[in-house]
């Protein structure tokens, strides 16, 4: 998505949810459109803040749920925090325990059908959590190390 069209997608979005075009609610959906490591608030926060230095993070975490709700990026919950993906179609997650990363799985197809549950309602979305160690933790020493004295 070129600038133009990020910033034309920015105005249609808030005039489609009667939301005001502010300057902090600009740089979140610029941060956001173009990050697809699933950030947290905190890790939004620190970025916004390059450019709007006043903002709370009280105000980063509504916008991202007004984002939310709006279908604009999908809120994930997990290891102790909300993360957020601009990636709202289906498709699979890996949570790491030790970093609280989030992870993308790829693949053909999916896992897990959404019919496969119709006798409950009708499902919206259909998400496979895989928990675990990330590679990145599993090779690092320290972790390794933290890890064997848990046992």
């Amino acid at each position: 998505m070129t600038a133009k069209q990020r910033e034309d997608a920015f105005y249609a979005l808030c005039k489609a949810k009667g939301w005001k075009c502010t300057i902090q609610r600009r740089a979140v959906f610029n941060f956001i459109a173009e990050n697809m490591k699933h950030p947290s608030v905190e890790e939004v926060c620190a970025a916004v803040r390059k450019t709007v230095p006043n903002i709370s993070t009280d105000s980063v975490y509504r916008i991202l749920n007004d984002f939310a709700a709006a279908g604009v990026l999908l809120r994930l919950e997990g290891c102790g925090k909300s993360h957020f993906d601009p990636n709202t179609a289906e498709h699979d997650h890996f949570y790491c325990l030790r970093c609280g990363h989030v992870y993308d799985l790829s693949g053909e197809g999916r896992s897990v059908p959404k019919d496969r549950y119709a006798a409950f309602g009708e499902v919206q979305f259909c998400e496979v959590r895989v928990t675990g160690t990330c590679r990145n933790c599993l090779e690092n020493p320290k972790i390794k190390a933290k890890r064997i004295q848990s046992l």
